[in-house]
């Protein structure tokens, strides 16, 4: 779990970075990618490799795909 919590610091410093510095192609990106996690984590449910509370974790990620799809298409960025 402290692997896992460094790689998300880390990630999160990317997502940071990538935003204060306009850098929109990462930006898109990360909407595709965030969406294949939701995909991801909704199929380990179904095969019953995961716990159900993943489908959530998914969830959270596509909204926040959702979320930033939007403001870009808001910016003309898209």
């Amino acid at each position: 779990i402290r692997v896992v919590g460094i790689l998300v610091i880390i990630i999160g410093f990317y997502y940071h970075q990538s935003a204060s510095k306009d850098l929109t192609e990462f930006l898109k990106l990360t909407v595709i990618g965030r969406a294949m996690f939701f995909v991801g984590a909704t199929a380990l449910v179904i095969f019953g490799i995961a716990p159900a509370i993943f489908i959530g974790f998914g969830l959270i990620d596509l909204l926040g795909a959702i979320w930033t799809r939007q403001t870009l298409k808001k910016e003309n960025k898209l």
